[in-house]
């Protein structure tokens, strides 16, 4: 469970009776509104981009990574053999390791990779950690 920075929304990882896993994504200024339900089959984590317009949600035993924009205004984008994403603080990119090798940096204004990086050992992929970095 996330809350946004704000206090205006709640994001929350679900799991049904019927084991499907969801995202709901609430305002909690307005309790009965639901700004997103990003259904997942087997989520097992998710992401909220700094200003909370979008969610990634991913599936690990699948190594998928789904994109979804919170207002409905951008279809859902889904990445194959992608490892748990990343927003940049800044929120204008996604980032995950895409095939446990490249470095991936999807940008979140073109809707598309803005940068690669191939990794020179891929099993220094599972060592990479994300730090906050203030400028």
């Amino acid at each position: 469970m996330e809350v946004s920075p704000a206090g205006e929304r709640l994001a929350m990882l679900l799991c049904a009776v019927n084991n499907d896993h969801y995202v709901a994504v609430l305002d909690l200024h307005h309790p009965a509104t639901v700004r997103l339900i990003a259904d997942h089959p087997r989520c097992s984590s998710f992401a909220a981009s700094p200003d909370w317009d979008r969610i990634a949600t991913h599936s690990e035993p699948e190594s998928e990574l789904w994109l979804w924009s919170v207002d409905g205004s951008h279809d859902r984008v889904v990445f194959r053999e992608a490892g748990r994403p990343v927003f940049t603080l800044d929120g204008d990119h996604l980032v995950y390791v895409d095939s446990g090798a490249i470095v991936v940096a999807y940008s979140l204004r073109e809707m598309a990779p803005r940068y690669r990086v191939r990794l020179p050992d891929p099993a220094s992929a599972a060592r990479l950690t994300a730090l906050p970095v203030c400028s």
